[in-house]
């Protein structure tokens, strides 16, 4: 009895620092539920340079009875994956942690394979949330795809680039915002040149970016675009568009 209470006295206190550690490195990424034996950790998952997201539609196209074709966009970024972990009482010495993996663009099938992946990469004696944080990090996201595409339903194999599926519209839509607010959010942290004054200036200092032209143009540049004069034709603004459409405009 007293050997048993010294195993989970021990056990406890390496949940505990490992747990400390863990904060320390993620602060408040982490949410604790129950001190050193409960917890969510959300992270922020690498994608390949290339990810082309596809809704798989179920329903059928009535007027030719074939299914719809898919509708896709290329993405840079992802929605969060939550982490949660429960530590039984003889974690680490002889059984791994309980975890799930949630995600909005998470089917359930692929989060229970990847909660599998986690607990493989157990060994008993040492800790391993820091290992499945890792594993998440950096490679989740290439794993899933690439079980994605090897399956019947996956479109057929080593696709490029590599494919996300999902299979609701409001699961392709929120991602395809997640990715431009990401996109924008990087754009506001870095220094850019006005494509009217050619001056550099930090990301707050524009307009948000237009997604479909690429121009990026400064506000105080866009402030005196639309300035107008008091008479009528007392002001004339010319415009050379560049490649617009295959062909230089002058406007």
């Amino acid at each position: 009895w007293l050997v048993h209470s010294w195993v989970h006295v021990q056990m406890a206190s390496e949940q505990e620092e490992e747990l400390e550690t863990l904060t320390s490195i993620y602060g408040d990424k982490i949410t604790v539920i129950t001190q050193g034996k409960e917890y969510m950790v959300k992270l922020e998952s690498h994608i390949p340079s290339a990810l082309q997201l596809v809704l798989k539609r179920q329903t059928l196209d009535v007027a030719r009875q074939l299914p719809p074709e898919p509708k896709s966009a290329q993405i840079a970024h992802l929605s969060p994956v939550s982490l949660y972990v429960r530590c039984p009482p003889d974690y680490p010495a002889l059984r791994h942690p309980e975890c799930h993996i949630s995600a909005p663009w998470l089917d359930p099938e692929l989060a229970a394979v990847a909660s599998k992946k986690l607990k493989e990469r157990f060994a008993p004696g040492n800790v391993v949330v820091f290992e499945w944080i890792c594993y998440i990090q950096e490679d989740l996201v290439s794993d899933l795809t690439k079980l994605q595409n090897s399956t019947p339903n996956g479109g057929g194999s080593g696709p490029s680039p590599p494919q996300l599926f999902v299979r609701s519209n409001s699961q392709y839509d929120d991602l395809v915002a997640c990715d431009q607010q990401h996109a924008y959010m990087e754009f506001l942290q870095s220094a850019h040149t006005c494509d009217v004054c050619f001056k550099e200036l930090p990301g707050e200092s524009f307009c948000e970016p237009c997604g479909g032209c690429h121009v990026v143009v400064c506000k105080n540049c866009l402030i005196q675009s639309c300035k107008v004069g008091y008479k009528p034709w007392s002001r004339i603004h010319v415009d050379l568009a560049v490649n617009f459409l295959g062909t230089n405009w002058l406007v």
